[in-house]
């Protein structure tokens, strides 16, 4: 039997400041953000998440370079299951330098790099502060360090197509995600991307479309082979299309694949393909319609749904993550005050449907499990305020 899907709330507000400075020699940019986001499910069970993200960035003719950390405030309140973790997150560096050496063949050099000053080690209290991506919006709290250099080099077919292709490796670092257990530093394994991408650009309307390949090397927990991420391709594709001036319709669907995991068996002493819960395919579409009243002023509707056919587990935060499907849809009110101040409303209700699969709940004998699928639903509302000079 179906159980009710009124069974959650999510509020969410993200407030963002931009504000720049300009000289002959470059562009100085200072971002600030507020996000919120509450949640509650039929079982009473409840958190939050408070995320303050500040970026800096700087621009000078062909050279960009951005600084970006968040304070996260992070509390899941569900009986039997308490924690609040409350820290700054790992900081993230990103350098790139595009040289039009060859006209017809630019190449655009990128370096980031997450720098390890967040909280990757956490307590079993804090552990519980991690809650569900789809609910929250930061499910970690710190890694290890990674270097993730990466070359892209794009060329124009004709006046309005072009084409790229982009390569990128993730050296990722070590780090202890348990306080309590000994004996347990991850080693995530090393990530190669290649991103090959169509864009076409018209008078009133384009589209992109991209395929995404990605190779993950194998984790190892206190420097032994533990699993191995399996390979993911992504298929993207995004357009829009001006039907008059006033109004703009935008869409964007994604389809995704990932093969199965591989973890360590330990009769085999060797990494072995799974043949359950395995991960599968997932697909996502957007709608998007504006409206633009004046120059300054435009209003507009949007939906999403997204369909995730196969179950996963994070092995980081010990998590089981089940097949799920969301749905949203919302309105946003755009506003532009002046040539250099903006600001943007949004607003929009979801719900999600994950299938069975094992969930805690709290009786008079205690924390048990039980298998059961989950409904939720929720808001997420969101502010962006943008000045720059």
């Amino acid at each position: 039997m179906k159980k009710s899907i009124y069974v959650c709330s999510l509020m969410s507000l993200s407030l963002s400041i931009a504000i720049g400075a300009e000289s002959t020699e470059g562009k100085f940019t200072v971002t600030m953000e507020q996000k919120y986001y509450s949640w509650k499910d039929d079982n009473d069970n409840k958190g939050y998440q408070h995320v303050m993200p500040l970026t800096i960035s700087y621009k000078n003719q062909n050279f960009n370079a951005g600084l970006r950390r968040a304070y996260i405030i992070s509390e899941n309140k569900s009986k039997g299951r308490e924690g609040r973790v409350a820290h700054w997150s790992d900081t993230s560096l990103s350098f790139a330098y595009t040289s039009d050496y060859y006209k017809s063949l630019p190449m655009r050099f990128n370096l980031s790099m997450n720098i390890p000053n967040g909280k990757a080690t956490l307590s079993q209290k804090e552990r519980n502060a991690v809650m569900d991506g789809h609910l929250v919006w930061q499910t970690r709290f710190g890694e290890g360090f990674n270097v993730t250099p990466g070359i892209n080099v794009s060329h124009a077919l004709t006046k309005k197509d072009s084409l790229g292709l982009g390569l990128s490796h993730t050296f990722q670092g070590d780090f202890d995600p348990n306080e309590e257990q000994k004996n347990d530093v991850i080693d995530p394994g090393d990530i190669s991307t290649v991103v090959l991408q169509y864009q076409h650009n018209d008078s009133n309307w384009y589209a992109q479309s991209s395929l995404n390949y990605q190779h993950s090397g194998v984790t190892q927990r206190d420097k032994q082979d533990s699993y191995q991420k399996g390979d993911s391709w992504n298929v993207a594709v995004n357009g829009g299309y001006s039907i008059t001036p006033k109004h703009i319709v935008r869409m964007n669907y994604n389809y995704s694949h990932r093969e199965r995991d591989k973890s360590f068996d330990a009769k085999q002493q060797a990494l072995v393909t799974e043949k359950f819960n395995s991960n599968g395919d997932s697909h996502s579409f957007g709608l998007n319609y504006t409206y633009k009243i004046n120059d300054k002023h435009s209003v507009g509707i949007l939906g999403n749904y997204l369909n995730i056919n196969g179950n996963d587990y994070d092995y980081v935060n010990s998590r089981y993550l089940p097949e799920r499907k969301k749905w949203s849809i919302g309105a946003r009110y755009n506003m532009k005050v002046n040539k250099d101040l903006s600001l943007s409303l949004q607003a929009k209700r979801f719900a999600l449907k994950e299938a069975e699969s094992p969930h805690y709940r709290m009786t008079a004998n205690g924390l048990t499990t039980e298998n059961r699928d989950e409904n939720y639903h929720g808001w997420n509302i969101s502010a962006n305020l943008q000045y720059g000079f």
